[in-house]
Order: C-alpha cells, then sequence, then structure tokens
C-alpha cells in the first residue's frame, strides 16, 4: 500500500528513493504529495522532473536592478533578441509594463530560486497595465516571481510562437495571469507554447473581481500546459470566476496534463459558449481537480477532444465533466473518476465510457488541498478502466501496468 503524507518544505523537486517521489511545485507554502508503492520500481521520464534550462541566443546579460533589467530588454529590442538576461536575487517594482519585442530572449533568475527574484507592478488596485508584454518569437521566462499587477501578468501577442513559462509563480495578477492574446481575423495561430511547473495563486484565497483564470488562450495552436499548480481562483462574494485554464477561441490541440487545481471555481475549459469553432482535438490527460463552484472539466463547442484519466472532485456543481452545445462532436471522455456526473448537455455528442461518477471523499487522501490520491485499493477504480496507449503513464509518472485495465482517474493505484 502507498504511504502518502503532506508537508511544509521550501520548493525544490527532488526524487526521494528509485520507488517514486513527486513534487507538486507549489511554492511556500505547498503541498508535497508522496507516493510509494511496494510494487517495485517504476519508469519517471525526465519529462515528469524539473530540468535545468541552459542560456539563451547569444549574450549573457547579468542585471541587478530595474534599471539594468529595463536597459537589457530595450537592447535585445534594439539588436534583435538572441540574448539570456540574468537577474540577480531581488525585488524588481516595476511602474509599468516591461515590453518585450524581439525575439530568442530569456528572462530568468542566476540563483534559480524563483522566490529570490521577484518582479512586480504596483499592486492589484494600481494603474491599469500588463506586467509583462510579449511581441515576439521564441520568448523564455524561468525561475522568477511575477504578479501584483491591475492587469495581467504576462500577455503574449498573436504569433508570440514558442514560448516556454518555466518554473515561475504568479502571484496576484487582476486578471488572467497568462493571456495568450487574440488577433481578430487573422489566419495564424500563436502556436507551440508551453507551461510547466509552475504556480498560480491569490495569495488572499479569492480574486478581487470574477474576470480573472490562471490561463487563458485565444487562437493558440499546439500548447502543452503540464506540471503546475492552480490554487485560489475563485470570484469574490460568491461571483463566478473564470476557469484555471481555458483554451478557446478558435484554439486547437491543447493537451493539459499532470496538472493540480483545488479551490478554483471552475477547472480546465475547451471553448465557452454556443459559436462553433471555439476549440479543436487536444486532451485533457491525468489531472487532478477540485472546484468549489462549477465544473470541473467543461467541453463547449469543442470537436474531438479527449478527456482522459482525470481524477474530479466538485463541491457544488450537479457534472464533474460536462460537455456542452450541438457545436460540440466527437467527445471521447473515459476512465474519469469523479463525484458528480458526467454530462452531455444541449446536444452534444461524444462517447463516454469507464467512467465512475460516485466516489466519495473517503476514497481519496485530501481535496480540499488537492491530494486526490486514492487513499486505499478502491475496488471501484482499481484495474477497471481501459487500456490507453494515451495515458500510459499516471498523474506521477508511474508506469500504468502493461497487458492489463488501468486505474480509473489520475492515479495509478
Amino acid at each position: 500500500m502507498r504511504k502518502r503524507f503532506l508537508s511544509e518544505m521550501i520548493r525544490k523537486p527532488a526524487r526521494a528513493r528509485i520507488g517514486i517521489a513527486v513534487l507538486l511545485m507549489m511554492s511556500l507554502p505547498f503541498v508535497l504529495v508522496y507516493c510509494d508503492s511496494t510494487t517495485g520500481p517504476k519508469k519517471v521520464p525526465s519529462y515528469c522532473e524539473i530540468q535545468p534550462l541552459p542560456v539563451q541566443g547569444n549574450t549573457v546579460q547579468r542585471v541587478g536592478s530595474v534599471y539594468e533589467l529595463r536597459d537589457a530588454v530595450q537592447r535585445a529590442n534594439s539588436n534583435g533578441g538572441s540574448m539570456t538576461i540574468m537577474m540577480a536575487n531581488g525585488i524588481y517594482q516595476l511602474n509599468s509594463a516591461l515590453y518585450v519585442n524581439c525575439d530568442d530572449l530569456m528572462i530568468r533568475s542566476r540563483s534559480g530560486n524563483r522566490e529570490s527574484v521577484i518582479i512586480r507592478h504596483q499592486g492589484m488596485t494600481g494603474n491599469k497595465d500588463n506586467l509583462v508584454e510579449v511581441n515576439g518569437t521564441n520568448f523564455t521566462i524561468a525561475d522568477v516571481t511575477i504578479g501584483w499587477v491591475n492587469g495581467p501578468a504576462l500577455n503574449l501577442y498573436h504569433d508570440s510562437d514558442d514560448a516556454l513559462v518555466h518554473n515561475v509563480r504568479f502571484v496576484d495578477a487582476s486578471e488572467f495571469m497568462i493571456r495568450i492574446a487574440s488577433s481578430s481575423g487573422a489566419p495564424s495561430r500563436t502556436e507551440r507554447g508551453t507551461v510547466e511547473w509552475c504556480l498560480f495563486e491569490y495569495t488572499a484565497g479569492e480574486a478581487p473581481q470574477a474576470y480573472t483564470g490562471g490561463i487563458i488562450g485565444h487562437q493558440a495552436e499546439g500548447w502543452i500546459v503540464h506540471h503546475n499548480v492552480f490554487r485560489g481562483f475563485k470570484g469574490p462574494a460568491g461571483e463566478l470566476a473564470g476557469y484555471a485554464i481555458l483554451f478557446w477561441d478558435e484554439s486547437s490541440n491543447t493537451i493539459i496534463e499532470h496538472n493540480t487545481i483545488y479551490n478554483c471555481d471552475r477547472g480546465i475549459g475547451f471553448g465557452l459558449g454556443s459559436t462553433a469553432g471555439q476549440h479543436t482535438g487536444g486532451m485533457i490527460r491525468n489531472n487532478m481537480v477540485h472546484t468549489t463552484m462549477d465544473v470541473g472539466i467543461g467541453l463547449q463547442s469543442a470537436v474531438s477532444a479527449s478527456v482522459y484519466n482525470n481524477t474530479v472532485w466538485v463541491e457544488a456543481y450537479f457534472a464533474a465533466i460536462e460537455y456542452r452545445w450541438a457545436s460540440t462532436q466527437h467527445a471521447s471522455i473515459i476512465n474519469n473518476l469523479a463525484n458528480a456526473q458526467i454530462l452531455g448537455r444541449e446536444g452534444a455528442t461524444g462517447v463516454v465510457e469507464t467512467n465512475v461518477t460516485n466516489a466519495e471523499l473517503s476514497w481519496f487522501v485530501d481535496p480540499a488541498v488537492g491530494d486526490l490520491c486514492l487513499a486505499d485499493s478502491i475496488g471501484a477504480a482499481v484495474d477497471l478502466g481501459q487500456s490507453l496507449t494515451e495515458v500510459e503513464l499516471d498523474f506521477y509518472c508511474e508506469e500504468r501496468p502493461k497487458g492489463s485495465a488501468y486505474d480509473i482517474g489520475a492515479d495509478e493505484y
């Protein structure tokens, strides 16, 4: 039987032993979920372990002040980019947005400790602004904390392809913490971005307004969102906040996996509303989702989306997973473990197989802090799912057993 515990520790991923040790990157304080198995070691690929990044571009510039940071970004903009900006530990207080208008720029901390480098604005009641605005390809931001802004923390303009957001803590942005912008009538998309090993949070446990969310993607193609933690995306005074993760408005082929979402009004969404063409393709797999007001996973006007092996706990909504509107077609919803129904609405069509929708609180370690590990070998979930090539690894990147039925849900017990 697995042994599980929660502990308060400094953020740093580690591999505790050949068994399995998984850190959910949640900063201070954060939850360490440790799942050990007596059945022997299982494969943990490097994709499931945070990796240090190499420098990027032809020039490395070290900075230690707001003036030096702005000067380095401006020189990169003027000289066509191809630069890594290495930031010394400290607080960088901005009074206006940091504009990136070049390709191949990386902004990161020297120490690699995201708690030690803070890029902030004037707070959520300050001047309306973005914190970091990007209009260029191959932009990377890594190993820093950003936020305290009355607007988006990171705004990626249309066609800012190949962005990487790595090990960043997003804090207290009044709107969406990452916004992937659209361009009206544009035939192209913002392509191939990755958001990984990040923490998204409101420190007060709720947002100052309902118009907010963790990541919102417009006209986004081929994005990957994996191994992140989202908490506190709740509207004030019972207002419904946006999704922790939402890709819509002509987005396609998004992969959302290995994320932990808890204490949020809504979880993960492909598409929004009844207008056709909101989202095409894509997969939502191996996520642990806890919501307090609305749906855990929602498909709206989404075509050919796959929802596999997620664990969802909803507190105050009639459906854990729903697919809506006649423009939602060919949905595939398989092997999900939830405490509420999976519901097709307003003419949506799809395949719904081998899911469990009557989970009980005692089945899990602690949904309220995002720990939806199975607390025991639950007969209704273990070995009763379909074997799917798309989910051969579980939430913890443990291999699911070959030649036998998979468990239902994100955690392969």
